[in-house]
């Protein structure tokens, strides 16, 4: 009984795996029926090769290999898309792929004799299909804009490429089926080749006439940074010959020498910047660097001779107000009695100044040896000789008539250009002043010393001036002239009162070494480095964002007290010099003076040190840095 019932237990196992191998490989099995995206595919494919056959039949077989390449698209997308969701063996698709190949097969076989062959097709007048003359016409419409745009100096490539692919494909296309010399597209490869021609004049014509900054295709074939770089240097031109334009036409073309002076030493910096980082590397005679170079010059030409003329018109001007008030004039010149020539060397040089590389002396002018021929690093005293005092110099008021008038504050400014570029240091001038007494009503003669070696605090105005105006100037020599004149407000004289040059040679890395010195302590106290520890930390705030800015701090005064009004508290003052670190890399520190300020706060006690104002008339300067 036991043995029984073992026998049907092991049947009853195997018959179950049996059942579940049967329905293992059933679910794994691929599907006898295609899906809707395969079929939707397949009829797509079928219905582009019925256009194929139907193109076959009605003569435009040049037509079917589209159809043909889209239906195999179809096909290969279902095996893509769709691979192992179905048999690829299914009979549906099996004749699809069968269609495929034979209309392929029928389109690669050579042409019947009467059909298409090339060689068969009549040569010279046989008659092009319609599609061909859809082709030709819309490639003549394209070739109408090309036209339109030669006209106007500029071409239109896309629709002259436009025109090329029409052409194109109508060989792609229609091949075979018409004679490929026919007159007609003859005629049609002949007007694209000259529309293309006269493209590329008009562009090569605009290139050279039309002005870079509106034209940048014209550096198209130069590298990137080179073309956009010189593009650069044409967008400087472009206000530069707008202001030009102006002056010339304004009725005060003086007006606008300042702003053209500075647009054209824009201009020329970045010229001389482009020149210098693509030496060797332009193609040479390229017309864009051509016209630009041409209209940096014609522009540099133009501002000198605009400044001519206005300096002609001024000084016709002038000539005409002296005349005009010629007795006025005499009274000025004659309004204080000024001292005459000093010395043969002033008789010979009124309106003039001489240098020298030492002081000259009033007393020892006939015995120096002037030179007009200096290094950047050498001592440089000049003498000034003016035909008048400055009192006795008539002003006038500036563009405009106007009658002359006395300099009664005895003013002056001194101009300084190197290599005719004017270089200011403070209120747009090199220097400027006013003489007291004596001085403007009767001097003639005076000393002026833009580097004096040794220094002379006498000197500290112009050296300072000379040191700021020749920093970063090049190894090389350099034409310098100073021009001094009278003014008071906004008169002047007529012309500059005296005026003297010479050639300046700087070597490289030379410079001009201040003659100025950081104060010592004028401080005896006994607290002596608390006062300047309470400095530093006052000026944290106020002046300075950090005390690590100062590198050193001299107390240039005593204490001064005092009590305020409204509290009637005390107070005290103090004054200290504090010398700054070199904030811009010239090897050079600045110093200034400051006043301080303690309240009493009883007893024997003070406040800390407060920033209370910069000190007027205290030391300030640049000192070489330590």
């Amino acid at each position: 009984m036991h043995s029984k019932n073992l026998t049907h237990s092991s049947i009853r196992i195997v018959m179950t795996f049996v059942l579940f191998i049967m329905v293992a490989s059933t679910g794994a099995a691929l599907s006898d029926d295609l899906s809707s995206n395969i079929m939707r595919r397949v009829n797509a494919a079928n219905e582009y090769l019925d256009k194929a056959e139907e193109q076959i039949k009605s003569g435009r077989a040049e037509m079917a290999p589209r159809k043909l390449k889209s239906a195999r698209t179809e096909y290969d997308n279902i095996f893509q898309y769709y691979g192992g969701s179905f048999d690829p063996e299914h009979p549906t698709l099996k004749s699809l792929k069968k269609r495929i190949d034979q209309i392929e097969t029928q389109l690669s076989a050579p042409a019947p004799t009467s059909a298409f062959k090339t060689e068969s097709v009549p040569k010279g007048q046989v008659e092009l299909s319609a599609n061909i003359r859809r082709r030709i016409d819309s490639a003549d419409r394209q070739l109408e804009w090309v036209n339109k745009s030669i006209a106007k100096g500029t071409d239109d490539p896309g629709a002259l490429q436009s025109a090329k692919n029409e052409y194109d494909h109508i060989f792609e296309y229609y091949k075979g089926s018409f004679d490929p010399n026919h007159p007609d597209l003859v005629a049609l490869k002949g007007r694209i080749d000259a529309a293309e021609k006269a493209s590329n004049q008009a562009v090569a014509t605009t290139n050279q006439s039309a002005p870079l900054e509106q034209n940048h295709r014209a550096v198209d074939d130069l590298p990137s940074p080179m073309g956009k770089d010189l593009i650069g240097v044409a967008n400087s031109l472009f206000p530069l010959e707008n202001r030009l334009e102006t002056a010339n036409s304004s009725q005060n073309p003086g007006s606008y020498l300042q702003g053209l002076n500075m647009d054209l030493t824009a201009l020329e910096e970045k010229f001389s910047k482009f020149n210098t980082t693509y030496e060797g590397q332009l193609p040479a005679g390229h017309p864009s660097y051509i016209q630009v170079q041409n209209r940096v010059q014609a522009n540099q030409d133009a501002v000198a001779s605009l400044e001519g003329q206005v300096q002609a018109g001024q000084q016709a001007q002038q000539a005409a107000l002296m005349g005009a008030f010629a007795a006025d004039v005499d009274r000025i010149h004659n309004t204080y009695a000024e001292k005459g020539p000093s010395s043969n060397l002033h008789k010979n040089n009124v309106g003039r100044m001489v240098w020298c590389d030492k002081e000259i002396q009033y007393g020892d002018q006939d015995n120096i040896k002037p030179t007009n021929k200096f290094k950047l690093t050498d001592p440089i005293f000049g003498r000034i000789y003016i035909a008048h005092s400055l009192g006795n110099t008539a002003i006038y008021r500036q563009n405009g008539d106007s009658k002359p008038s006395e300099n009664t504050a005895f003013g002056y400014e001194f101009k300084l250009f190197i290599d005719g570029e004017e270089k200011a240091h403070k209120f747009g001038v090199f220097a400027s002043g006013n003489f007291n007494g004596e001085a403007g009503e009767t001097w003639t003669t005076w000393q002026f010393a833009p580097n004096p070696i040794p220094y002379g605090e006498s000197y500290g105005d112009e050296a300072e001036a000379w040191r700021k105006t020749t920093q970063g100037l090049s190894a090389g020599t350099h034409d310098v002239r100073f021009e001094l004149w009278a003014v008071q407000g906004s008169y002047r004289s007529a012309e500059a009162i005296s005026v003297g040059e010479f050639a300046l040679e700087v070597g490289q890395g030379d410079r001009v070494a201040s003659g100025v010195k950081f104060p010592k302590d004028s401080y005896g106290g006994s607290d002596l480095k608390k006062i300047r520890e309470g400095m530093k930390k006052a000026l944290v705030g106020p002046v300075a964002k950090s005390s690590d800015e100062i590198l050193k701090v001299a107390v240039t005064s005593d204490w001064k007290t005092g009590v305020y009004s409204d509290s009637k508290r005390r107070y005290k003052t103090i004054s200290g010099t504090i010398l700054w670190h070199d904030k811009d890399g010239d090897g050079y520190c600045r110093f200034t003076t400051y006043n301080f300020v303690s309240n009493h706060s009883g007893g024997d006690n003070w406040d800390a040190l407060e920033y209370k104002s910069f000190c007027n008339g205290c030391p300030e300067g640049d000192v070489e840095s330590p």
